[in-house]
C-alpha cells in the first residue's frame, strides 16, 4: 500500500496513525470520545481560539492532550509545543505517559531532572517539537537567554493541566478578582501573544448558579466556594474567551473510575467539647463586633478579607467604617482573635491542637437589637502560647483518628495503602507509630527535594507491603496512583468535585473496587462537612457505593455501611 501524506489523512485517520507509530513504546488504544474530544480542542486552536477541555479523572486527559498537539503540529509545522503543569511530578509522569509521540512529534522534558544543564534546555528546543516543563524554569531561561529567540517565537500552543491550580483570587470590597498564579502568568507574558493555550482539568469552574434556598445561611465556607468558583469562571471567559470542550458523560460514562467511599465518624469526647467552644466564641466575637460596631456584621464578608480589613485596606462592612492600620482598637482585638479562632477547626479536626485548652465563661452578649447586653454562660478557647515573632503554633497531639487509621491499616494487612494528610508534622506523627509497629513506609510531602519525592512515588510504585504517606497538597491533582490497594483521608474536604478527583488516584474501577475512608470526628462541625459532601457525590458522581462505616465494622468482610 502506498504511503499516503499524513496532510491528507482526517484527523481520525491520522491520529490511528501517529498511535499505531508510537505503539512499539507505548500502547494506546484511542476510545472514540477521546479523538472526538481530540479533534474538537485543535478545531478551537486552529481557529485561532483558546480552548478549555473538562473531563473526569481516569479518562485520558493526557492522551487526548498528545493527540491535539499532533494535529495542531501537523497544521504548524515548524512551531512548538509546549506543557507545563502546577507541580513537578505531574510534569515528569506527563512526558512519561506521551513518549508514544516521538516518532510522530518528537518530545522532551525539561528541568524535571537536577543533573541537566542549560546546554540540555537547548538541545531540547533545537530537536523538540512537544516539551514538558514549569512555569517557573521556562521563564527563568527565557528572561537569561538560555532559550533563544527564535525558538520562543516558535511557541504556537500551550497545554496546561490542572490549570485552575494556577488561578489565585483577591476579595474586594464587592466580589472577588481573579488572576494567574505570578509564575504562571510570567510564563504568559513570555510566550508569544498568537500562542494559544489549550487549558485542562477536570473541575474547571461551572457558571454561577442560583442560590439554593435550603442551604444553610451560616455555611460560611460553601457560599465563600460559590462566589469563588463563579469568579474563575467570569475571569476566564472575559480574559480569553475559550471554547469549552465537553463530552457527554454516556461516552465515556464506562470508564471513570468508580470509587467505592467509606465515611468513618470517629468518636472523641475531648474533640467535640473543642469544637463547641469554637463555635460558642466565634459566635460570641460576631456578637460583640457587631455590638462595637453598632451593624451586624457578616462573616461571609468579613472572613476571606479579614487581612485587609485588619491593615486597614478595606472595610469591615461594604462602604462602611476602616480600621487605622496598626490599630489597637476594641474592634481590631476581636477581629484579629475571630481570624484565629476561625482557623482552629482545621488543625482541631487533624489532631494539630496540642497544648490548647477551653473554659467556661461567665460573661454577656448583645440583643438582637444591640442595644442591651445580656449574661450568657458560654464556652471559650484559652489564649495559646505564641512564639517570639507572635505566632500560634500548632503540634500534633493524635487522638481518635490515629486508632481508626491504625485499624484500617491492620485490615488491610499486606496490601498497598495511600495515607492523606493536611500537615507534614502529623504525617510525620503517623509515620513515627507506623514505622514503630513494623510498617514500611514512603514519605512524600513539599517540603522533600522533589528528586526526593520522585525517588519515594517509585518505590512506593514498585514494591509490596507498602504504605505512602502524602500531604494533599502534593498528591490532589493529576498525580495517579494506580498501584494503590486502597487510600485513608485524615479528614474531609468540603468541595466534592475536588474529593472525587482525590478518591479516583488510586483508579478503583467497577471490576476492580478499591476502598477510600474518610475519618470524621461525630457530633462535631466536621461531621456536617462531611455529610453535605457525601449528598454532594452521591448527587454528581458516577459511584453510589458511598455511605458511612462503623470502626468497629471494619475488622468484618464485606463491610455494611
Amino acid at each position: 500500500m502506498p504511503d499516503l501524506n499524513r496532510a491528507a489523512l482526517s484527523v481520525p485517520a491520522f491520529l490511528k496513525r501517529a498511535l499505531r507509530a508510537g505503539h512499539h513504546i507505548q500502547p494506546y488504544d484511542a476510545r472514540a470520545y477521546q479523538i472526538t474530544a481530540a479533534r474538537k480542542c485543535a478545531s478551537a486552536l486552529l481557529d485561532g481560539r483558546h480552548s478549555v477541555l473538562t473531563l473526569p479523572t481516569g479518562t485520558g486527559k493526557t492522551l487526548i492532550c498528545g493527540m491535539a498537539a499532533a494535529v495542531y503540529l501537523r497544521e504548524n509545522p515548524g512551531e512548538r509545543v509546549v506543557v507545563t503543569a502546577p507541580r513537578r511530578a505531574l510534569i515528569s509522569q506527563l512526558a512519561t505517559r506521551s513518549r508514544w509521540l516521538n516518532p510522530t512529534s518528537p518530545t522532551r522534558a525539561i528541568g524535571t531532572d537536577p543533573r541537566e544543564n542549560d546546554q540540555h534546555v537547548r538541545a531540547a528546543f533545537a530537536h523538540a517539537e512537544v516539551i514538558f516543563s514549569m512555569p517557573e524554569f521556562l521563564t527563568r531561561r527565557i528572561r537569561q537567554d538560555v532559550i533563544r529567540e527564535d525558538r520562543v517565537a516558535d511557541i504556537g500552543l500551550l497545554i496546561v493541566d490542572e490549570f485552575d491550580a494556577f488561578l489565585t483570587q483577591r476579595y474586594l470590597a464587592s466580589g472577588v478578582r481573579v488572576s494567574f498564579h505570578e509564575a504562571f502568568q510570567s510564563l504568559l507574558d513570555a510566550v508569544p501573544e498568537s500562542c494559544r493555550i489549550l487549558m485542562v482539568s477536570a473541575t474547571t469552574p461551572e457558571k454561577p448558579k442560583p442560590a439554593i434556598r435550603s442551604e444553610k445561611s451560616n455555611d460560611y465556607e460553601k457560599q465563600m466556594d460559590n462566589s469563588i468558583q463563579a469568579a474563575f469562571r467570569g475571569f476566564l471567559d472575559t480574559e480569553f474567551d475559550p471554547k469549552y470542550v465537553e463530552i457527554q458523560e454516556r461516552y465515556y460514562r464506562d470508564f471513570i473510575p468508580h470509587a467505592e467511599i467509606h465515611a468513618v465518624p470517629v468518636t472523641d469526647r475531648e474533640v467535640i467539647k473543642f469544637d463547641a467552644a469554637v463555635r460558642s466564641e466565634f459566635g460570641l466575637l460576631v456578637n460583640w463586633i457587631s455590638g462595637a460596631l453598632q451593624t451586624h456584621i457578616d462573616p461571609n464578608y468579613v472572613l476571606p478579607r479579614l487581612d485587609k480589613i485588619l491593615s486597614g485596606e478595606m472595610s469591615i462592612a461594604p462602604f462602611g467604617p476602616r480600621l487605622r492600620k496598626g490599630s489597637k482598637s476594641v474592634v481590631a482585638g476581636l477581629l484579629s482573635r475571630l481570624q484565629m479562632i476561625n482557623h482552629i477547626p482545621d488543625f482541631l479536626f487533624e489532631d494539630m491542637f496540642r497544648d490548647f485548652a477551653y473554659y467556661s465563661d461567665e460573661t454577656s452578649k448583645y440583643d438582637n437589637s444591640l442595644t442591651k447586653r445580656l449574661p450568657v454562660s458560654a464556652l471559650r478557647i484559652e489564649e495559646p502560647g505564641r512564639s517570639r515573632d507572635g505566632r500560634v503554633e500548632m503540634w500534633p497531639s493524635l487522638r481518635g483518628k490515629r486508632d481508626v487509621l491504625l485499624k484500617i491499616v491492620r485490615h488491610h494487612k499486606g496490601q498497598k495503602g495511600v495515607l492523606f494528610f493536611r500537615n507534614i508534622r502529623v504525617l510525620n506523627a503517623v509515620k513515627d507509630e507506623l514505622i514503630a509497629l513494623g510498617y514500611r513506609v514512603a514519605i512524600v510531602h513539599g517540603k522533600n527535594r522533589p528528586d526526593l519525592n520522585d525517588r519515594r512515588l517509585n518505590l512506593f510504585r514498585r514494591e509490596e507491603n507498602i504504605l505512602l504517606l502524602i500531604t494533599r497538597d502534593t498528591g490532589k491533582r493529576g498525580l495517579d496512583l494506580p498501584e494503590a490497594d486502597y487510600a485513608i483521608f485524615y479528614s474531609p474536604k468540603a468541595r466534592e468535585d475536588v474529593t472525587w478527583q482525590e478518591v479516583s488516584r488510586i483508579r478503583s474501577t467497577v471490576t476492580s473496587k478499591k476502598a477510600s475512608y474518610f475519618l470524621f470526628y461525630e457530633s462535631t462541625s466536621e461531621q456536617d462537612k462531611m455529610a453535605a459532601m457525601l449528598e454532594a457525590l452521591e448527587r454528581t458522581t458516577h459511584s453510589k457505593n458511598i455511605g458511612l462505616l462503623n470502626p468497629s465494622a471494619i475488622d468484618r468482610e464485606p463491610f455494611t455501611t
